[in-house]
């Protein structure tokens, strides 16, 4: 509904994407107050460069420039009865309901109450869809619009494909800080360039380069933090970190190092 109001309205989508790119840090700072959550280090620093990223390539504009309206399939209908507050509206109401999903599916799962993640992810994707399923055949497929078999397959696929995703995200939601777990997520504008990229054959500008990079590295200091510092220190013929006293976390450098 975000995505049609805002091509509706005439909104540029990337601003729309852009509120969503904060999700991360208000999933991490209510995580913390509500959960008590830690937020390490490298959590912040990756999250910062995946919301940068995802700046960046919401406000390039490069793959909707690359493709050309014609009169009989334009790219964007306008409708100019429909005010434009409504896709602002929805741009901000949109990630706070993400906010509240994934912080609700973490009290669903704690030990208190014990649900499944999973079981609750495919529970309530099925019975939504079975909803629309019914509205579909008894109202908009008859008032609407013509039923049709291609389209019905691919949104078919489609669906189960993100269904998929769905539960594997709140699986992670479940067990894991929401602040970086919201962070991953948000990766997808990275694959959204790649695809496009192959999908549309153009090479991507500098905005989405820039995004490109900081996604990749946001994802490696917010998984492998340890590693990814030692091979900077490696390539830089730094002297690694290692720990002298494990009670107290104490670190020192160490004095053999090898570089070739």
């Amino acid at each position: 509904m975000t995505m049609y109001f805002s091509h509706v309205t005439g909104i540029n989508v990337g601003i729309i994407t852009t509120l969503w790119s904060i999700q991360p840090l208000f999933s991490a700072g209510l995580d913390k107050v509500i959960y008590g959550e830690p937020i390490r280090i490298n959590h912040f620093i990756g999250m910062l460069m995946v919301i940068a990223s995802g700046v960046a390539i919401s406000m390039s504009g490069k793959i909707d420039e690359k493709v050309e309206a014609t009169p009989a399939q334009p790219l964007v209908l306008v409708d100019e009865q429909v005010p434009k507050y409504v896709a602002v509206v929805f741009g901000v109401i949109t990630p706070l309901w993400m906010i509240a999903n994934s912080l609700f599916i973490k009290h669903l799962t704690n030990e208190s109450i014990g649900f499944n993640a999973t079981t609750v992810s495919f529970s309530s994707s099925g019975f939504c869809c079975t909803i629309i399923i019914i509205l579909g055949c008894a109202w908009y497929w008859q008032e609407v619009a013509e039923f049709r078999w291609k389209l019905f397959l691919i949104g078919f696929f489609s669906s189960i494909f993100d269904t998929c995703g769905k539960a594997c995200i709140l699986k992670a939601f479940s067990i894991g800080p929401a602040g970086p777990v919201a962070a991953f997520v948000e990766l997808n504008n990275v694959l959204l360039v790649l695809f496009e990229g192959l999908r549309l054959w153009h090479v991507p500008n500098y905005l989405e380069i820039i995004g490109f990079f900081l996604g990749i590295c946001g994802a490696l200091v917010l998984s492998i933090p340890k590693q990814l510092m030692a091979l900077i220190r490696k390539i830089l013929c730094m002297k690694p970190l290692v720990v002298v006293n494990e009670s107290k976390k104490d670190l020192k450098f160490s004095e053999n190092i090898e570089c070739d």
